[in-house]
């Protein structure tokens, strides 16, 4: 079982700052390290899109679960890491701010997500990773 958190780059229309990459994305991390402590056999990869481009991240999706954190600023490209992880087979889940404030239409329009944990997304990763069915797990909307 792999699992792969990405924090998607900016979309076209924006531009960097620069201190672009100079940060970690704090919140995959924590998640990683949640799973990582209850599941050490998992494979868990962070694909940070300050760092890396879009092209790059599209081409090493190859996990069984995909999560992204979705802003204002990368969600375009957060939908087109969505599709391209479907199309390879994933669970995409969506998490963060952005995707809890709109998950109905996400859900409603984006046939490439999956998920959306609403909150805290330690345990529902967690769960979704468990293959735990989907009305047990607390904050997830599908």
């Amino acid at each position: 079982m792999k699992l792969q958190l990405i924090n998607a780059p900016l979309s076209n229309c924006y531009y960097g700052i620069s201190r672009s990459g100079s940060y970690q994305p704090l919140n995959l991390i924590a998640l990683a390290s949640f799973v990582k402590k209850y599941k050490p056999e998992i494979e868990i990869e962070i694909l940070d899109g300050d760092i890396i481009s879009q092209s790059d991240i599209l081409s090493k999706i190859d996990a069984d679960v995909v999560g992204i954190s979705p802003k204002i600023l990368t969600y375009e490209n957060s939908i087109a890491i969505a599709q391209t992880a479907k199309e390879k087979g994933a669970k995409v889940v969506f998490g963060g701010a952005h995707a809890s404030a709109l998950y109905k239409e996400i859900l409603k329009n984006r046939e490439a997500v999956d998920y959306i944990v609403l909150g805290d997304g330690e345990d529902a990763i967690l769960n979704i990773i468990e293959e735990k069915p989907n009305e047990s797990i607390n904050n997830l909307s599908y």
